[in-house]
């Protein structure tokens, strides 16, 4: 609540902390850990944020404390030099109350050394490798990525022996991958060997007419997302470098500056990139004048607000543009926008009462400035 400057009697109630005390031990012999590092994170929101190590503890008998925020569930997470990250759950934690006991058992690190090269055999420094596939790179080294030396070597210190894929990225590189079995008794040496991968390229139009600075990101087939994204440049170009061979998912985005109110728009085309060749993926958003106003029943019943949802794609001669998601209004009442014309493929998506999933697939024929009206009924 906004407060005028010079008010008085003003009384700001500070939230008492809840308090976590616990132990790290060893999980191989329960002998306390003397040195190590605690993260957390709350449980119960259901998304992913990266760790973020920043409570030292020393303590001879591996004793923490920590005082965290009401929640109904938080994860105390350990890190020591030698041993794997460990973590516990502390169920739920309570304004001004301590919950007690946590332990937190670190296994023995699996030590992983190698080094990464490029295809002439020579050693790239600074690449950041981590344990995962590399449709994980931007995810998984955010939080236990390590950078090759000057002489390309690295280690890895790992919490398990099971096959694993061990990947390496670098900006003048095109990702790379090798699948390993760990032995946690013998010496674990792996080569990552990195190609200078192969380029996507091309430009963003709006109705003919090249558009600057608008989203590109390039996927897997499988969604994952292998680049950061881009942007077009002041005369609509993209290019996008040092990306693995394969097929490929290009996605650009569209936002109509001259209507800042227009829904945002996004294309969906596939490329195959070669090593060492450069593959051209231009994208033209046509014009979107025609709206659909939906009506949702669910048996025959308004659905509750924001219970019901509509995505959809028209398929465009420059690819597959998506509708995206939208709720439906008290009135069960869907109405999108900026729809291009084409052969759209609605999907609405509903609860029953009891919590029960409803699914309809509606295909439409829309033309330009068409405003087509249907009412949409789940059984």
């Amino acid at each position: 609540e906004q407060v005028d400057s010079g008010s008085g009697g003003l009384d700001i109630v500070l939230e008492r902390r809840a308090v976590v005390e616990g132990r790290v031990l060893r999980a191989d012999t329960g002998e306390p850990v003397t040195d190590f590092e605690l993260a957390h994170r709350d449980a119960s929101r259901n998304r992913f944020v990266p760790t973020r190590f920043h409570t030292p503890v020393q303590d001879e008998q591996g004793r923490f404390r920590l005082e965290l925020g009401p929640t109904r569930d938080a994860v105390v997470l350990a890190r020591a030099k030698g041993f794997a990250e460990g973590s516990a759950r502390t169920g739920e934690l309570m304004e001004g109350k301590t919950v007690t006991g946590i332990e937190i058992r670190l296994e023995p690190a699996i030590r992983v050394e190698g080094v990464v090269r490029n295809r002439a055999g020579e050693p790239i420094a600074g690449a950041l490798v981590f344990a995962g596939g590399v449709r994980e790179a931007l995810r998984l080294a955010h939080e236990q990525g390590v950078r090759s030396s000057d002489d390309g070597a690295f280690v890895l210190e790992l919490d398990s022996s099971k096959t694993r894929h061990i990947s390496a990225t670098h900006p003048s590189y095109a990702p790379g991958s090798v699948e390993v079995r760990l032995s946690a008794s013998g010496a674990n040496q792996v080569k990552i060997v990195l190609s200078e991968g192969g380029t996507i390229e091309g430009t963003v139009f709006s109705d003919g007419r090249p558009v600057a600075y608008q989203e590109v990101h390039v996927y897997h087939r499988s969604g994952s997302k292998t680049e950061p994204e881009t942007r077009t440049d002041a005369d609509g170009r993209y290019r996008v470098t040092c990306v693995m061979p394969g097929e490929r998912r290009v996605s650009a985005g569209f936002r109509n500056r001259d209507r800042p109110e227009s829904r945002y728009r996004h294309m969906d085309q596939y490329g195959v990139v070669e090593e060492g060749r450069v593959t051209v993926v231009d994208f033209d958003f046509p014009p979107a004048t025609a709206t659909l106003e939906l009506t949702i029943r669910v048996e025959g019943e308004t659905p509750e607000q924001a219970t019901a949802r509509v995505s959809g794609a028209v398929e465009t001669s420059s690819g597959v543009e998506s509708l995206g998601f939208t709720a439906s209004d008290s009135d069960g009442v869907c109405t999108i926008e900026d729809v291009p014309s084409g052969t759209v493929t609605l999907e609405v998506r509903a609860r029953h009462a009891d919590g029960g999933k409803l699914t309809e697939t509606v295909t439409l024929e829309v033309a330009d400035g068409e405003t087509i009206s249907r009412q949409i009924d789940l059984e």
